[in-house]
């Protein structure tokens, strides 16, 4: 079983999405060859502790599992409109706005519980050095999260002058809660999970259960 120590403590990771190519990056990590296979569901006692990593998406030619894309790892600057950012290779960067339209915002609201739709626009980045870590970013009907929503590769993309994403996102119409009191966090969500995997960063624990 793999462990994750983030925030001072020992945590888990949902199986959920996990797959060869993330298990590939974890084996890279801790110097331990090539991963075989994935062993799923409850191939190890259920951990203990928060779920600090969720809807791991690795390509698997990354060093880190930190450098994966993961849930809950984008936020709005303002909490529920603001820029678009995500959280990717250790740092926050910016979302081009190229091809993004209104489904696409309508699903970031949705995903960081902001409301059922929302609006886009080109903006001026906040950080003129921040890097652009997405570009022509366009969900389908069927997607419920924005990785798995196609796009140009996480990287180094170009948001050439006002092109990087603002997002709008609009409350709930028969919601009894005013608008003014709605807020959204760009913190992880931890989140029930059906089963586990931890993983350590930046120790490693590897006793054998």
């Amino acid at each position: 079983r793999l462990e994750v120590f983030h925030r001072g403590s020992w945590g888990t990771v949902c199986d959920d999405s996990w797959d060869l190519e993330d298990a590939q990056v974890v084996c890279r990590q801790l110097q331990c060859g090539t991963a075989l296979c994935v062993l799923l569901p409850f191939s190890f006692r259920i951990g203990t502790g928060p779920i600090w990593l969720d809807e791991v998406g690795c390509v698997g030619n990354e060093t880190s599992l930190w450098e994966c894309p993961k849930a809950d790892e984008m936020r709005l600057t303002d909490g529920c409109s603001g820029k678009l950012e995500v959280f990717y290779n250790g740092t926050w960067g910016n979302v081009c706005s190229d091809k993004m339209d209104a489904d696409t915002a309508s699903l970031i609201c949705q995903e960081l519980n902001c409301g059922k739709s929302g609006t886009v626009s080109d903006t001026w980045p906040r950080l003129q050095s921040a890097p652009n870590w997405l570009d022509e970013l366009k969900c389908r009907k069927h997607d419920s999260r924005l990785r798995q929503c196609p796009s140009r590769p996480w990287g180094q993309n170009d948001c050439i002058g006002k092109e990087v994403a603002h997002i709008e996102c609009k409350a709930e119409e028969d919601s009894n809660v005013p608008w003014s009191h709605l807020s959204c966090s760009s913190a992880a969500n931890q989140r029930p999970c059906t089963s586990t995997f931890t993983l350590a960063e930046p120790s490693v624990n590897r006793g054998v259960n």
